[in-house]
């Protein structure tokens, strides 16, 4: 059986300094790591990085994903390692997510994180950044609304947009890549219908029918734009509850100053209105996501196009977006799902302090069942530096040191090898 790994996060208040600027202290863990994640992904366009994967690594994204919905860690995991991906549990205060990302000790398919919570405020939300390496700052943003949204999962694109070589074999055109209209490419997840932002998608509406999907998206503002263009995917009024209609009324309840464009009330207003967006299309119940526009609306689609100011530009533009957010989910008459994700706990949970730590650090290991146990640290490239423990153990509490000697500053991991399960906590170490 291929070992599952959980990761347990300590709550760290400190600044991060990261690709896109600098983390506030109040960030919490949850929101940490999905920065330090999203701080490896690649923020250029390169044509050898993005690769939608083998048929067979398409399935086992989709397959893993349906077994994380479903409470199922360990057969979650054995799927992640065929495309070089691993399952991590943060626990956070009362809150528990589970992420599918990248195994740093494989080769890995670039396809950014997938996060789920358990027991959300609002189980029938997702937030999607399909752009987040080209759309400025829509990455963080979706990062810091997670929790404070209430969502219950989150998916985050891992390369830029323009990260392929390769048209995209679905419909529609754009400039953004070349500067001259050109077919979008296959590293374009908001246009591709084999990527793993569609899988998802895909699963998701198989796990909950009523599904709400919020995809955050940024444009130049022009002379005569509005600050937030929303639409459903297509130009027709939903048969049922119109979401983005609620969106717009919610967010100008709470910010007046804030002006709009929705394409099924605007008809005359085509810009940024998504109609070719793949994820749209499959909501709305296309029966081609790839190339047919749905003849109706579900109205479970809402694409946000944002300006820059006051929306994406900062920590707190971002925590406005995700409180507006909350606020216009939480005064929904939304059904509630039939299912519910449930998410095991992990069998140890790690904690370090100092940490970050300049001489030693104190690792305290509650440990939840009797068996065999092994206490390592490795540094980020995978080599072995220490090992901290080998031996049997029983339910209780495990104190145990680390004080590098001849290690240098850096991020390092413990790693706790717990009867089949691998439990990866962080270090950061400063002389």
């Amino acid at each position: 059986m291929i070992p599952l790994r959980l990761r347990i996060l300590p709550l760290i208040a400190l600044l991060i300094t990261l690709g896109f600027g600098t983390v506030s202290a109040r960030a919490e863990m949850i929101e940490i790591h999905l920065e330090q994640l999203f701080a490896e992904f690649p923020d250029q366009p390169n044509d050898t990085v993005y690769t939608p994967g083998s048929e067979v690594q398409q399935i086992a994204w989709r397959e893993c994903i349906a077994s994380l919905l479903d409470g199922d860690l360990v057969n979650a995991e054995s799927m992640a390692s065929i495309f070089g991906y691993m399952v991590v549990t943060i626990t956070d205060g009362d809150a528990i997510y589970v992420l599918l990302e990248r195994d740093p000790d494989a080769e890995a398919m670039p396809w950014g994180v997938f996060a789920l919570r358990n027991d959300p405020p609002y189980p029938y939300l997702m937030l999607q950044a399909p752009h987040a390496l080209y759309d400025f700052r829509t990455g963080p943003q979706a990062i810091h609304a997670f929790a404070p949204s209430g969502a219950t999962a989150l998916y985050i694109n891992g390369t830029h947009r323009c990260s392929s070589p390769y048209a995209s074999p679905c419909d529609g055109v754009t400039s953004v890549c070349s500067g001259e209209e050109e077919p979008f490419r296959e590293s374009d997840q908001a246009h591709a219908a084999d990527g793993p932002l569609q899988g998802a998608t895909l699963e998701m509406l198989d796990f909950n029918p009523g599904m709400v999907f919020l995809q955050l998206h940024g444009f130049s503002r022009l002379d005569g734009d509005p600050h937030i263009i929303l639409s459903n995917g297509t130009p027709y009024t939903p048969s049922g509850f119109d979401w983005v209609r609620h969106v717009r009324d919610s967010f100008i309840a709470q910010d007046d100053t804030l002006t709009f464009k929705t394409a099924h009330i605007d008809p005359a207003w085509e810009r940024f209105v998504g109609f070719t967006n793949t994820q749209g299309r499959l909501i709305n119940g296309s029966s081609d996501a790839c190339d047919l526009n749905p003849d109706r609306s579900t109205g479970q689609f809402i694409h946000m196009e944002q300006s820059y100011d006051g929306l994406r530009d900062n920590i707190d533009s971002w925590l406005h977006v995700a409180e507006m957010i909350n606020v216009a989910f939480g005064t929904a008459n939304a059904v509630e799902p039939e299912r519910i994700i449930e998410l095991p706990e992990s069998p140890v949970l790690v904690h370090a302090a100092p940490n970050p730590f300049n001489a030693s650090t104190r690792l305290t290991l509650s440990i939840q069942k009797t068996g065999s146990m092994r206490v390592e640290v490795f540094d980020l490239l995978g080599r072995r530096v220490a090992t901290l423990f080998e031996g049997k153990v029983k339910p209780g509490e495990m104190v145990l040191s680390w004080q590098p000697e001849q290690a240098a500053s850096a991020r390092y991991h413990v790693r706790v090898s717990h009867e089949g399960t691998t439990i990866v906590h962080p270090l950061v170490y400063v002389k």
